[in-house]
């Protein structure tokens, strides 16, 4: 997922039904993740390691996930991932507050993340 998807594009084939589940499961680990950067806030800086496993090489697949949701047909599915984007969004703020100070949209403050964790845009995942 390499961030080139534009909402709107696909209306009607973006996420079948069965997938609101999934969403849901990535939006409850987000969560977890945004509490683990405020409780531990040390977690920040650490090296990944794999890029498959990596939060910071991972997120613009998030983003677009929640982007292709919320042009499903499927009530279900928009809502999933009505619930993905608030949980990108608190991150985002998180990890605004307390490394990053981009002051930027949810969207640029996690490309400032991915890129302070040396994720480039393009690079393979």
């Amino acid at each position: 997922m390499n961030g080139s998807y534009k909402p709107g594009r696909t209306r009607g084939t973006a996420l079948r039904p069965e997938r609101a589940d999934l969403l849901d499961g990535l939006a409850k680990n987000i969560a977890v993740i945004s509490v683990d950067f405020m409780q531990y806030a040390e977690s920040y800086y650490f090296y990944d390691g794999d890029d498959r496993t990596s939060l910071a090489s991972q997120v613009d697949g998030a983003l677009t996930l929640a982007d292709l949701a919320a042009v499903s047909d499927d009530p279900a599915v928009r809502q999933s991932g009505n619930v993905l984007k608030a949980a990108l969004e608190d991150l985002a703020a998180i990890l605004d507050e307390r490394f990053l100070r981009t002051a930027g949209t949810p969207r640029q403050t996690l490309t400032a993340y991915r890129l302070d964790h040396g994720q480039h845009a393009g690079s393979p995942t």
